[in-house]
């Protein structure tokens, strides 16, 4: 076909500076120059943008935007499937009796139900003081059973502390609830040797109005269980482990002020806390200080799960609430790790946190990760210091302890 000098002319002066091939009006566009790929030169016709007044702007297919919404599902349901795949639930009748490395969800979730009970354990209570003193008799009834050496104590502790932040203030507290179980390690080390113990956090206290199952009570039943399964091992470990159920979190981290004037506590090394947002999937981390626990962690968890956002909110103080991690941190000047869940997240300090919603299989992975957590600080001999350096405190506490039965609870102001 000829086509006119007119229109020809014309359109080379419009594409004489652009890398576009000339389109000729009356006749088919013309070929992209040179040789490209089809992925190219559909990315171009779709880019690409009008270069004259005449030359419409591309829009994009309704095809591609069909694709990227559908890939974007399919991403969103394979982590849904990641997230939601938790390891099968492990019977007593599964492992052996003096196994101390196996963990059974089936002891776990009697010890949940022993620890729930059918009223909100609420600090300072008549119903809080009767599970305190259940819960003495289950720790004491481990130590009894145990193949190597086990020490429980009921500590009670009153005090004050100064709490910094956008309205510093000091909180003043009496008879703070803590029950505390402690497996020696080899007796290596001189005594009073500080930086061989590990210790492990869960509050056991709830919110007026909830039972707190997750929060906290099933990390209470995943300590209780890990606490039974490692006490039976026949050698001792070389560290000391350290199991401390936190009587007084809900009511503004008391419990966790108090141990710090604990006597046991001058031996600890590391923490590690645990803690819940949530009733069901897998744990999360989302605090650390402490590198050799993130090690263990990578190392002998299966399929670990970390969060670098969690850390991040906590510390700009955008999440409105906290974890016994900062007294740790702030006044115990001990590094560590900070684990909990969170999915599932609405019945968190509600009338809904209870046992029956908490997923088969969900208890499982929480004893795993503790499991997988301390592994490698308990068969490592303690050396250097993980603390750092703080300034004396000037607040004054009055301290005292107590080891107890639990027909013969401690008294306390109710």
């Amino acid at each position: 076909m000829d086509i006119p000098l007119r229109n020809r002319n014309r359109n080379e002066r419009i594409y004489a500076n652009t890398n576009i091939p000339p389109v000729y009006i009356g006749v088919p566009t013309a070929e992209p120059r040179g040789k490209s790929r089809p992925w190219k030169r559909a990315v171009h016709e779709i880019s690409r943008k009008g270069t004259h007044l005449y030359e419409p702007v591309k829009s994009v297919p309704s095809a591609f935007l069909v694709l990227l919404l559908a890939g974007y599902l399919l991403l969103g349901y394979l982590a849904q499937l990641i997230e939601d795949d938790l390891t099968r639930s492990v019977a007593d009748s599964d492992i052996a009796h003096g196994d101390p490395t196996s963990f059974s969800e089936e002891s776990a979730l009697r010890y949940l139900n022993q620890l729930v009970g059918d009223q909100p354990r609420v600090a300072g209570t008549p119903y809080h003081l009767q599970k305190s003193s259940e819960l003495k008799g289950i720790l004491d009834g481990i130590a009894e059973q145990a193949a190597v050496p086990v020490r429980t104590d009921w500590q009670i502790q009153g005090g004050a502390f100064l709490r910094t932040g956008s309205t510093p203030h000091i909180t003043a507290y009496a008879d703070a609830s803590n029950l505390v179980a402690m497996i020696e390690g080899e007796p290596t080390q001189p005594a009073g040797r500080v930086d061989r113990s590990i210790l492990v956090n869960c509050h056991y206290d709830s919110v007026p109005f909830a039972l707190g199952a997750s929060d906290n009570a099933a990390f209470c039943a995943v300590m209780l269980e890990t606490l039974n399964r490692m006490s039976r091992r026949k050698q001792r470990y070389k560290n000391n482990v350290i199991f401390l159920f936190n009587g007084a979190e809900e009511v503004g981290l008391q419990g966790s002020y108090a141990f710090v004037n604990h006597t046991w506590f001058k031996e600890v090394k590391a923490v590690i806390n645990l803690d819940s947002v949530g009733i069901n999937g897998k744990p999360n981390l989302f605090q650390a200080t402490n590198t050799k626990l993130l090690d263990s962690y990578q190392r002998h968890v299966r399929r670990p799960n970390a969060h670098a956002l969690g850390e991040l909110l906590f510390h700009s103080g955008l999440v409105p609430s906290d974890t016994d991690f900062r007294v740790w941190s702030s006044f115990g000047g001990l590094q560590g790790i900070d684990i909990a869940f969170f999915k599932s997240g609405h019945v968190y300090h509600t009338r809904l946190d209870r046992p029956p919603p908490c997923a088969g299989g969900c208890s499982r992975p929480r004893g795993t990760q503790c499991w997988g957590c301390w592994r490698t600080l308990l068969m490592m001999r303690a050396s250097g210091s993980s603390r750092r350096r703080l300034r004396q405190s000037t607040s004054t506490t009055s301290t005292y302890t107590c080891s107890c039965t639990p027909s013969e609870p401690p008294t306390t102001s109710m």
